[in-house]
């Protein structure tokens, strides 16, 4: 009895080898899934090198950014500066050189009551013929006054310039202007007045070599309106203006008629 039940045991042992063999193999097929899972591939993790390195076309600017030499600007500022002989546009402004008589009207501002009087002016060439220098003798509110203009060209603008400075004001005023024909040459200028932005225009009208009328007008109002009117002629035989040395003051001019 006994040898027949191991007879028995050891066929059911035979037959379940390759049971259990085969659940062996499946329970090993399943543990090594989830490391195949926990592993993506190589090619995920590594980036190809082409995205780790720009074009060098993105790098280096274009050779059209390249600045110009720097002497070029030099040679320019040079030029300007120092152009060696007056322009050529200081020439129209000879016609104003020498000296002139001239009656002066100023009408109601806020400098005075409308009144005329007489004045005068010379002009001539300064500092080696790069401005026209003017001296000028006028009455100012029954006053006797005085002021210097000094005439230039101004390359960069390409306008004349004239600077104004007389014995009422510390201040100067600087105009710009052109010719509007070959007679008429008209500047402008701002100020503040009052505490209010004015602008001034000034109008130099040659009717012939030997007379012009010029004129000032200002926006004070609002609108342009004439502040001032001269007319001179030039003076025959006069002498020749010192606009290089000391300005003189006039004599006083008395307003008083003889009894």
């Amino acid at each position: 009895m006994m040898k027949q039940t191991s007879i028995v045991l050891a066929a059911a042992l035979f037959l379940a080898l390759p049971v259990l063999a085969i659940g062996d193999d499946s329970h090993a097929a399943q543990a090594q899934t989830p490391q195949a899972q926990t592993q993506p591939p190589a090619a995920q993790t590594q980036p190809p090198p082409a995205q780790a390195q720009p074009p060098a076309a993105q790098t280096t600017p274009p050779p059209a950014t390249t600045p110009p030499p720097a002497q070029e600007p030099a040679k320019q500022i040079q030029n300007m500066m120092m152009p060696g002989v007056p322009p050529a546009e200081l020439k129209k402004l000879s016609v104003m050189k020498g000296s002139w008589t001239a009656s002066m009207h100023m009408y109601e501002s806020p400098m005075g009551p409308e009144a005329t009087s007489p004045s005068k002016a010379s002009f001539d060439w300064a500092f080696n013929g790069m401005h026209l220098e003017g001296n000028h003798q006028f009455q100012m509110m029954g006053k006797p006054c005085y002021g210097r203009s000094t005439w230039g060209w101004d390359p960069e603008k390409q306008q004349y310039q004239l600077v104004w400075s007389d014995a009422m004001s510390p201040s100067s005023y600087v105009y710009y202007g052109t010719f509007a024909n070959d007679n008429t040459l008209v500047l402008y200028t701002t100020y503040m007045m009052q505490g209010k932005a004015v602008t001034e225009k000034m109008t130099f009208a040659f009717s012939d070599p030997d007379a012009y009328t010029m004129t000032i007008e200002n926006d004070m109002t609002g609108q342009m309106k004439t502040l001032m009117e001269e007319k001179g002629m030039r003076a025959k035989g006069g002498a020749k203006t010192a606009s290089k040395g000391a300005m003189k003051k006039p004599a006083a001019t008395s307003t008083k008629k003889s009894g």
